[in-house]
């Protein structure tokens, strides 16, 4: 930990772009080191900071992955493979002091009293080949498909944000029957990861952990061709009815 330094919030932000200040600190980062594909993954950084001081975190990610950031937290998704996951990590403690102001009166400021800066990396795997969906080749019935997802949805419960996942699915399933110029099953597929990482909470997201392995089995029982976007409007339009069950 550097020494702590008394300073002015102006004085701090030039020093918060050179992270060559920082020590890099290796797993630091609360994030599955292997993850099933077209599985939400939300990071979050396992940090020590003084009490009561403020926090801010940067995250970044290696190329060809994408990133949402809730709060502290990082809402990820990546393609199949290896992939690193960088937060930048400051905390600063202040304290609130009185000053005489141009009209005589008193006001109160927000003095900076000390910082630190830590880099932190973790690297992580998404398992998987590079198609967007589970497989080609023909399939089961799609009430086969239907009762597959609802049999999984019995190891969560039924929270309140299914209706949340049933409209993200039913609405990308109805966008791209309409714009099948645009739609292809990868660009459902991503919409769906992008939507559900952005849209539920952190605390959602935990909720529906044992659901998404399941969910994975049953496309990929499905076993949909790649190019198929009719296959996978209908698959989103059955999971859609499934969750609104």
């Amino acid at each position: 930990m550097k020494t702590l330094r008394a300073m002015t919030t102006a004085a701090l932000l030039i020093f918060l772009t050179p992270l060559a200040m920082a020590t890099d600190v290796w797993a630091q980062i609360t994030i599955p080191d292997i993850v099933e594909p077209h599985t939400p993954i939300v990071a979050g950084c396992n940090c020590t900071t003084p009490e009561g001081s403020e926090v801010r975190i940067r995250w970044s990610l290696s190329s060809g992955a994408t990133l949402i950031p809730v709060g502290n937290a990082a809402h990820v998704w990546a393609p199949p493979g290896s992939h690193k996951i960088t937060a930048s990590v400051v905390w600063m403690q202040f304290e609130e002091i009185e000053i005489p102001s141009a009209d005589g009166q008193k006001k109160k400021i927000r003095n900076l009293l000390a910082w630190d800066l830590q880099n932190y990396e973790k690297t992580f795997t998404v398992k998987g080949g590079e198609d967007p969906d589970p497989g080609p080749g023909p399939g089961p019935t799609p009430s086969g498909f239907k009762a597959a997802i609802q049999a999984a949805l019995v190891s969560i419960g039924n929270p309140s944000s299914r209706t949340t996942l049933a409209k993200i699915y039913s609405e990308i399933a109805e966008k791209a029957n309409s714009r099948r110029d645009v739609y292809k099953p990868a660009t459902m597929v991503d919409e769906a990861k992008t939507r559900v990482a952005s849209e539920l909470s952190p605390g959602d997201l935990s909720t529906w952990a044992a659901f998404w392995p399941k969910m994975n089995d049953a496309f990929r029982a499905r076993k949909m061709d790649a190019d198929d976007t009719d296959a996978f409007i209908t698959a989103f339009r059955e999971l859609s009815q499934a969750l609104g069950n």
